[in-house]
Order: C-alpha cells, then structure tokens, then sequence
C-alpha cells in the first residue's frame, strides 16, 4: 500500500447480532487491526478505509467521525450500527459521506475501501515488512527464507479456500 496514512472503520457484530463500529487512524492497516482484534472479544468481519496524505489530516477526519456519531457512541471509540436496519445503512452512509467529502472530491464514487483483515494481512509482501521494520534490506539468506514462509503461507491459505475437508 502506498500512502502510510489511514482512516479505518472496523465492523464486527456480537452475538446478538448488532454491529460495532470503531473508527481509528493509523500508519499500518494490518498491524493496527491485529492489535485491536487481540482486545476485541468478537471477531472484526471486515473493514473500511481510506488513504490520506497526512497524519494530522488522518486526526482531523477520525475526530470528525467521532463527533458526527457520537450518538452512537457505545463504548470508548466503538459505536453500535444495526445495519440490518436500512435507517441505520442510510445513517452511517450519510454520516460518513458528510465527514469525508469535506477532505475529498464530492463527486467520488465510493468513500471506504472494503477489505477483510485476512485480505489485508495476506497483502503485507515480507520484504516490505523487514524495511519497514528494521529500515535496511535484510541479507539474502534472510529474504529467502521470508519470501519461501510467504510463499508456503499463502499457497496454505488457497488450498484451505479450495478443498472441502
């Protein structure tokens, strides 16, 4: 992914069906929805979002967010959605679209990029990661090694997708 900064809406229902909601910014899309998903004790379904040039603009919009649903507000930064309901779609479509058309063009298509966190973990190409991290290009032996576990990880992960067990 090419920019580093991000507004995400994260989805997940409990078990009763609602859904939460919790708006956040961040620079690592994967590594920030792994940390969340420890803390959460359901499981993320999906997620949104959306790439920015800045980390203060990234500020800006997550506050916005929080102030147009506050409402909602449930807990801390998660927000309840009943999305089965279409008053509730209409509502975070509306919400959303009034925050993000104030830092994007109006007449854009679609505000959130839609993804699931596996999609967006499977994503993360090894090397990417070992620059980002360390800020050098690992040893040979050591991108070998990275790209083989990488390689193996998501042959595993198509074979799951394909075969019935």
């Amino acid at each position: 992914m090419n920019h580093s900064n991000y507004v995400y809406c994260l989805f997940c229902k409990d078990f009763s069906g609602r859904t939460f909601v919790k708006f956040g910014r961040t620079g690592d899309l994967a590594v920030r929805v792994s940390q969340i998903q420890v803390g959460c004790p359901f499981k993320i379904d999906y997620l949104g979002y959306v790439s920015v040039d800045t980390q203060n603009l990234a500020e800006r919009i997550e506050k916005a967010l929080h102030r147009e649903f506050k409402y909602r507000r449930q807990s801390g930064e998660w927000f309840m959605f009943d999305f089965s309901s279409k008053h509730d779609k209409r509502a975070f479509r509306r919400g959303s679209r009034v925050v993000l058309v104030r830092h994007f063009p109006a007449d854009r298509k679609t505000w959130w990029t839609k993804t699931t966190p596996k999609q967006l973990i499977s994503r993360k190409d090894p090397l990417e990661r070992y620059i980002k991290n360390y800020g050098k290009t690992p040893e040979p032996s050591q991108i070998d090694r990275d790209r083989a576990e990488y390689e193996k990880r998501k042959t595993k992960e198509i074979l799951e997708r394909v075969c019935v067990r």
